[in-house]
């Protein structure tokens, strides 16, 4: 996963940072910072589904 993805993710999930504190850290814009959320999100469940039809 890409840097800016993951550091997004962990900010927002783990840290529980909102949107707006995310950007104004990492000097992007929110809708910035949403959209790495989102793409961050949707890599982690292809990844999951990948691995969970692995062993189906």
């Amino acid at each position: 996963m890409p840097e800016g993805y993951r550091t997004v993710f962990v900010l927002h999930v783990i840290e529980q940072y909102p949107h707006q504190s995310i950007a104004d850290l990492l000097n992007i814009s929110v809708g910035t910072s949403k959209s790495q959320f989102y793409k961050a999100k949707k890599m982690l469940k292809e990844k999951m589904n990948h691995s969970q039809n692995r062993f189906l």
